[in-house]
C-alpha cells in the first residue's frame, strides 16, 4: 500500500480540530510537516501531532520538504497564492473554501493543475457523506415527489467565535474574506453560499435558484 507524504500549511483552529487528528487516522497517509507563518504554531502543532518537521513559509515548505499532497488550511485571502505555489511545484492539492477570490482566481488554479497532470479539490466534501447520497438518491428516485422550494438558515459568529483567542481575527471582516465574499464585501454572521451551493445544488442539480438575503446581526 502506498503512503502518500502529506504536509499541512495553516495551523489555525480548524487545522488541530479536525483535519490533524484526522489525517493521522488515515492508513495512506503520512503527515510529515506542518507549516504556519506564526513559527510557535507551527512548533506546537508538530510537537502535539508528532510531525518530523515544521515550517513558516509555503516557499519554505516547497524548497526544503519532500511531500506529494498539500493541504491547505490557511486563511481566505492566502489561499490562491499557496494553491499557485503547490500547483505550479507539482504538488496534489486540498484547498480549504473558498479556493480562490475570483472565477479568474479558480480558473487560473485549474488550469495550473492540468498543467501540472495533479489531482485538486477543496472542500467541504459533504456531497460525499452516506446521509447526503441517500438523500440525493431519493430525491432521484422519486420518493418524495417534486421539489419545489429548499430554505436553510446558517450563521456563525466568525473565527472569533471559535479561533484562539491569541490570534487576530480581524482579517475576516475585511474585503477579500468573509462568509460571503463573492458578494463583493464581507458579511461574517451568515454564511449563504455555504448551504446552498452545496447541498442545494448537489441535491437538487444546475436548475436550482438560489436567492440569497443576509444581515448582520451584530454591527
Amino acid at each position: 500500500m502506498k503512503k502518500w507524504k502529506v504536509a499541512l500549511i495553516g495551523c489555525g483552529s480548524i487545522a488541530d480540530n479536525t483535519y490533524l487528528p484526522r489525517i493521522g487516522e488515515i492508513p495512506e497517509a503520512d503527515l510529515v510537516a506542518v507549516c504556519d507563518i506564526i513559527p510557535e504554531r507551527a512548533k506546537n502543532y508538530a510537537e502535539k501531532f508528532h510531525v518530523p518537521a515544521w515550517y513558516t513559509s509555503i516557499d519554505e515548505l516547497l524548497e526544503k520538504c519532500d511531500f506529494e499532497i498539500l493541504m491547505n488550511t490557511t486563511s481566505i485571502p492566502a489561499h490562491h497564492e499557496i494553491n499557485m505555489k503547490a500547483l505550479r511545484a507539482g504538488k496534489h492539492l486540498y484547498s480549504q473554501k473558498p479556493v480562490g477570490l475570483t472565477v479568474e482566481e479558480v480558473t487560473e488554479q485549474i488550469e495550473a493543475a492540468k498543467a501540472a497532470g495533479v489531482k485538486y479539490t477543496a472542500s467541504p466534501i459533504h456531497m460525499l457523506r452516506d446521509d447526503i447520497r441517500f438523500a440525493k438518491k431519493l430525491i432521484a428516485d422519486g420518493c418524495i415527489g417534486e421539489i419545489m422550494k429548499v430554505h436553510t438558515n446558517v450563521c456563525h459568529g466568525g473565527p472569533e467565535y471559535f479561533q484562539y483567542r491569541t490570534a487576530d481575527p480581524t482579517w475576516f471582516h475585511r474585503p477579500g474574506s468573509g462568509a460571503a465574499v463573492r458578494h463583493g464585501r464581507p458579511r461574517p454572521y451568515h454564511d449563504h453560499g455555504h448551504p446552498w451551493s452545496r447541498e442545494g445544488c448537489g441535491l437538487h442539480g444546475q436548475n436550482l435558484r438560489a436567492c440569497p438575503h443576509g444581515k448582520n446581526r451584530y454591527l
